[in-house]
């Protein structure tokens, strides 16, 4: 397998997405709302609450009781709560939406594009056909959530460091977006890459999206409720897990995703 055509495909494909502001617009909107909007409205919020209201709030201190008898304590446990509890999971929202974004216009795109026929006449395999196709969604995504992480984490230490006095970025988030957050990117890419050759335009690959989210939406509420939290431990498990329906779809993605079928799909 030769890496540079699928390189090539990257490269075309990416031609294609500058043209196209439904899919150049997210990329760039979402990166800022997450990792600059979101933890400025949080941080906010809770440093404008009234003194006297934050000295009542004691419903976090058994949740997060290392901050007990400190200057500011309650203040301390409702900045620690909003970034390590709710921007968590909110995070990932981020790739998972780029990916799918992104690789719901795969092959769909190309099929109302029209396009599709001299993709496929190609004269490279099939395997470099699909590694492009997953490079065109994968390395973006990443890229764009990593550099807004980078952003996140300086605007945290920036506003919260003088209340809090530590970091509050630890090897839980690393591991949350350095392990973790490509794991599941590459699943959300491939099964959106396989429902794209499916379908009949990149609209109808979206609707997918919704159904691939929810377990983020849920670890949103179970996160927020104390019931799952995504400490250093967990990640990894999950990690594990993804790891394994990586392989999986790996597997799908081979009997799924080949010239024969495309071909089929298309008349």
């Amino acid at each position: 397998m030769k890496v540079k055509n699928s390189f090539y495909i990257f490269k075309k494909d990416w031609q294609e997405i500058y043209k196209n502001k439904e899919i150049l617009l997210p990329i760039i909107i979402l990166p800022i709302l997450f990792s600059i909007i979101f933890p400025i409205l949080l941080i906010g919020s809770a440093l404008l609450i009234p003194p006297e209201e934050i000295n009542n709030g004691e419903s976090l201190r058994d949740l997060i009781p290392f901050f007990q008898g400190q200057e500011n304590e309650v203040l301390k446990i409702i900045i620690y709560y909003n970034i390590n509890f709710l921007m968590k999971p909110l995070f990932l929202f981020t790739p998972m939406i780029l990916t799918m974004v992104i690789a719901s216009d795969s092959f769909a795109g190309e099929k109302e594009r029209k396009t599709i026929e001299s993709l496929l006449i190609l004269p490279i395999t099939d395997k470099e056909l699909i590694l492009g196709k997953v490079l065109t969604a994968f390395i973006p995504a990443i890229i764009a959530t990593w550099a807004a992480f980078g952003a996140f984490q300086a605007l945290i230490f920036f506003m919260t460091y003088d209340i809090i006095g530590f970091n509050l970025i630890g090897l839980d988030w690393y591991l949350l977006l350095f392990l973790f957050t490509p794991l599941l990117s590459f699943f959300s890419v491939i099964l959106m890459i396989i429902n794209s050759s499916r379908a009949k335009d990149a609209k109808s690959a979206q609707n997918v999206a919704v159904i691939i989210i929810l377990p983020v939406i849920s670890l949103f509420f179970l996160q927020m409720a104390n019931i799952f939290v995504l400490d250093v431990i967990n990640i990894l498990i999950l990690s594990g897990f993804l790891g394994l329906l990586d392989l999986l779809m790996i597997y799908l993605g081979g009997k799924q995703l080949n010239r024969d079928r495309l071909i089929s799909r298309i008349r």
